[in-house]
């Protein structure tokens, strides 16, 4: 139909309303003469359409009207093409989602079964590479952060000390930092 658009384009020396007119004339003959079905006869209709269009943008400049009709080539490849999962991508996944609706579900009763905090620490590091995988990190990290008690986990760091010697302060020749590092000296 494009083809036929373009040659009626050139029979009319380039009178682009006559072109359409007749494009859509043998579109109706075929709906009459042959009983195509609606489907066929709305795909030819707009097929001529951007034709038209087509047409209208090589006539006043041909190097900007290939590139135009070769990007809408291949947008219309693309976008059957890729918008689709296949039958196996599709259940991969379900099976994703059933795995993210696993760990929203039973992790959370699991993680609070162990008693100690380095046995959930230990359990939540298994977790993570496939939380991550699974895009769902935020989620299982906030479900670790409220099983564990930081208050007592806290406790253990406030005992840490702080060593300062020599290098340490010469590194920061300053004063004011020499004060700092004073006061952190065992």
């Amino acid at each position: 139909m494009i083809l036929l658009f373009f040659l009626l384009l050139k029979l009319t020396k380039g009178n682009v309303e006559n072109s359409v007119r007749t494009t859509i004339a043998g579109i109706v003959w075929l709906k009459l003469v042959y009983d195509m079905s609606r489907g066929v006869l709305k795909f030819l209709y707009i097929t001529v359409v951007i034709g038209g269009i087509i047409g209208v943008i090589m006539y006043v400049d041909i190097y900007s009207g290939i590139s135009l009709f070769t990007l809408g080539i291949i947008f219309l490849i693309y976008e059957k093409a890729i918008g689709k999962y296949t039958t196996a991508g599709r259940r991969k996944m379900e099976y994703i989602e059933g795995m993210k609706m696993y760990f929203n579900t039973t992790e959370r009763y699991r993680i609070d079964k162990f008693e100690t905090q380095e046995e959930k620490f230990n359990y939540f590091n298994y977790l993570l590479p496939y939380a991550v995988a699974l895009k769902i990190e935020d989620e299982s990290f906030k479900l670790f952060m409220d099983s564990l008690n930081f208050l007592n986990m806290m406790g253990s760091y406030k005992e840490a000390k702080y060593f300062v010697d020599e290098y340490t302060v010469s590194i920061f020749p300053n004063k004011l930092f020499k004060n700092v590092f004073d006061f952190f000296k065992v």
